[in-house]
């Protein structure tokens, strides 16, 4: 379907996003509780909120906010402290398996695009025809947008530096990504593979510098 699956669960509360990441919003908001009545608002009140919010606005979703939509609506949950946390909790591992959504999604892609066959291609032949700055450019539209933007949200960016050997991308994560052993991890293969499927399923990815 084109859609990033993400989920969690904190304590007694499950929540499940559906996020498209051309148009960058939640589409579908769902959550299960085995809890009682306050695990039940607050999850209602989650995904009442997350629904069709843009990507970012949902991955900020806070404790205090939910709670004030809770009073909104006339309920009052008992303990809020332990509520807010839990949110808080739920919302901040939404936004942490965002990435590894985006590599799963990748990978369904490239699994498709591999009934293609890539040496000799149409694609790399117009690949290798272009300079070292068209491909450049190249690799930068592929990755603006979604993957910067996701990077944005931790306070990162990632500056693509050289291309050598015809298809390997030097790169090297800007920020705070520079100092996160993510960046080596599940934040490395979601970029590696929305190159390959935006350009060109030969091209490697390749760490100019490493967080330790």
């Amino acid at each position: 379907m084109g859609l990033a699956f993400v989920s969690t669960k904190v304590e007694d509360t499950k929540i499940f996003w559906l996020i498209d990441p051309e148009e960058e919003k939640v589409v579908k908001a769902k959550f299960f509780t085995y809890g009682g009545s306050d695990s039940v608002a607050t999850g209602e009140a989650i995904c009442d909120i997350a629904q069709d919010s843009p990507m970012q606005e949902a991955f900020s979703i806070t404790g205090e906010q939910v709670i004030s939509h809770l009073e909104q609506s006339n309920y009052y949950p008992f303990n809020k402290d332990s509520l807010i946390n839990q949110i808080n909790s739920l919302i901040a591992n939404l936004k942490q398996d965002y990435p590894v959504a985006l590599a799963k999604l990748s990978l369904s892609g490239k699994k498709a695009s591999e009934l293609k066959k890539a040496t000799g291609s149409a694609e790399d032949e117009k690949w290798l025809k272009l300079s070292k700055s068209e491909r450049i450019e190249l690799i930068n539209q592929a990755i603006d947008g979604q993957v910067r933007d996701a990077l944005a949200m931790d306070g990162g960016d990632i500056d693509i530096l050289d291309i050598k050997n015809d298809w390997d991308i030097y790169a090297e994560f800007q920020g705070a990504c520079s100092s996160c052993s993510a960046s080596i991890g599940s934040t490395f293969l979601v970029v590696e593979n929305v190159i390959k499927a935006k350009v060109n399923e030969r091209l490697t990815l390749v760490a100019n510098s490493f967080p330790w």
